[in-house]
């Protein structure tokens, strides 16, 4: 970018004239990116497993191979090994599980130019952490029983409206987690008609499968149980997860869900629970269940909303967590 000038000179029989030609190059504006835009990984609870990942910074327009950019966090369980750098290239950082209970931790890398287009721009890193082996019960306290991969279930997204939901199948695999695993046979029960189990016992390793079919259920979350009972050496352990299904309610995009933070007017109930629903499950529609539908969407909302969400306290939600059962 930049002004650029030369003198044309046309001599004719001794008599000369110039021409001064000027040349007038606009700066293209400095524009940052960053992908992947979100990232995620699972661990286990009880163990200190260190977790590495990375993106990629594209710096462009006039001035990006010297403009400088910086990188922060706000979790302790994420570290960044690269906080600054100039023109484009890689950012990386570690998850550590150390000292981290089963649940859902979302936290977001914020990497900034000073003047660039797009800038705060983010990554959202999701870490997953399972419950440690051995947490089955057999109603005296003990047991080892295990689904995997553990936790609730739940139906894709619905964006249609009223009167027309999904038929999902689903399954979830059935195994004692321990060496050595002695022989055991297995039978589910669902506790509501529209989670219609197709598999239903079976011997060893397996998968329970069901069908979810809501076309009849009115609008709203719907939440049914899945209950496993295990015959292992004599002794019976259950082990029980919640399946929910969310039927007829309109798809209210990342837009709305960022103000919705800010004013709570923006959604309905049906949809706050949806995205709470697909993110923390803490009952509440909060910065987590945003951060959450960020990541199963793809897309992010403008620039100075993030800004302004990234100013939320982060959230931590311990597994387990859920609203209130609507049909209590």
């Amino acid at each position: 970018a930049g002004t650029y000038v030369d003198t044309i000179t046309v001599a004719v029989n001794g008599l000369s004239t110039r021409i001064i030609d000027s040349l007038v190059v606009n700066p293209v504006a400095l524009k940052l990116s960053v992908t992947p835009k979100s990232r995620k990984a699972q661990g286990k609870a009880g163990t200190a497993e260190i977790i590495a990942d990375s993106g990629d910074v594209l710096l462009t327009g006039t001035g990006s191979n010297t403009a400088t950019w910086t990188a922060s966090r706000r979790s302790a369980w994420l570290n960044l090994l690269t906080v600054s750098g100039t023109g484009s290239g890689k950012i990386r950082w570690t998850r550590n599980t150390s000292g981290l209970v089963a649940g859902t931790y979302v936290d977001t890398i914020t990497v900034v130019t000073a003047g660039a287009l797009e800038s705060p721009n983010t990554i959202v890193d999701t870490l997953v952490i399972t419950a440690a082996p051995g947490n089955g019960n057999n109603g005296n306290g003990g047991g080892n029983g295990k689904t995997k991969p553990g936790g609730g279930k739940k139906t894709s997204v619905s964006t249609s409206t009223a009167q027309a939901v999904e038929i999902v199948f689903d399954s979830i695999e059935v195994y004692l987690d321990q060496e050595n695993a002695p022989a055991f046979t297995w039978s589910a029960t669902s506790d509501v008609a529209w989670l219609q189990l197709l598999r239903a016992s079976g011997t060893g390793e397996q998968h329970v499968s069901w069908r979810r079919d809501a076309e009849t259920l009115p609008e709203g979350l719907h939440i049914g149980q899945v209950t496993l009972r295990l015959l292992v050496e004599g002794a019976e352990y259950t082990v029980a997860f919640a399946d929910t299904v969310i039927a007829g309610v309109e798809d209210p995009g990342v837009t709305r869900a960022a103000e919705e933070l800010f004013d709570p007017t923006n959604l309905t109930v049906n949809q706050r629970r949806l995205l709470d629903q697909l993110g923390n499950r803490n009952g509440l529609y909060d910065l987590g269940d945003f951060l959450a539908w960020v990541e199963y969407t793809g897309t992010s909302p403008h620039a100075s909303v993030m800004a302004r969400i990234m100013a939320l306290p982060p959230v931590k939600s311990p597994e387990g967590a859920r609203p209130p059962d609507p049909r209590k």
